[in-house]
């Protein structure tokens, strides 16, 4: 596959929220800890199940984040913390909860990265996308959801888009939708937690940004 890249749009560039770099952190059987970022403009939230930055306000229609795929010495690591679940990264829009996600999801051994695959997960109905990953890769993964394209059943597009930085190549996934987005979200998750001998790095988000289509900023809240 060759090289993706970025369509140009122009009712993208209205408004732009940065959300700083995020580590998600494995780190108790009670909680995934995310550690606040001082330039960030999203709000932080953690559970058992996950944890990353969230954007609210109206009319976002993208969202985008960089992150870099545990390799199989950190998968081996994970796997003592997941098992016998699987773990993922994601990026997504909401209304307010999580509507549109991008996910990459694995289900990691004893000793390595098992196999990593990517899906869009819309309202429950999931499409997988064929995008090779290797343990190690840098990912860049937006969702894009475009108000002004010409309608399809009363719907406008609505797809998840993957760029291996690493090797070079990429996918769209695509989809209809008609609504209004609230929230946009960048999570690290864990189909399930237990805890693990020691604290260590999961996963890291960087380069994450979100984007409104009226020129609207909304209401973007600090940690």
């Amino acid at each position: 596959m060759g090289r993706y890249a970025v369509p140009c749009v122009n009712w993208l560039r209205a408004a732009r929220g940065q959300i700083a770099a995020v580590a998600v952190i494995a780190l108790t059987a009670g909680a995934v800890y995310t550690p606040t970022a001082s330039a960030a403009s999203g709000t932080t939230f953690y559970s058992s199940s996950g944890s990353g930055y969230r954007l609210s306000g109206r009319w976002f229609d993208y969202i985008e984040t960089e992150v870099q795929l545990p390799t199989n010495a950190e998968c081996a690591q994970l796997y003592r913390v997941v098992h016998p679940g699987a773990f993922s990264v994601s990026a997504g829009l909401g209304n307010p909860n999580p509507s549109v996600q991008l996910v990459i999801s694995d289900i990691p051994t004893s000793t390595r990265c098992g196999r990593y695959t990517a899906k869009l997960d819309h309202d429950g109905t999931v499409t997988l996308g064929p995008f090779a990953m290797s343990p190690g890769d840098k990912i860049r993964m937006w969702v894009l959801y475009a108000p002004n394209s010409p309608l399809i059943s009363g719907q406008h597009s609505v797809s998840g888009h993957l760029l291996n930085l690493t090797r070079g190549d990429g996918t769209t996934i695509g989809d209809l939708a008609s609504t209004t987005y609230t929230t946009a979200q960048v999570i690290g998750g864990f189909g399930s937690f237990s805890e693990p001998s020691g604290k260590f790095r999961a996963f890291e988000f960087t380069g994450s940004a979100a984007e409104t289509y009226t020129g609207h900023k909304g209401t973007f809240t600090g940690p």
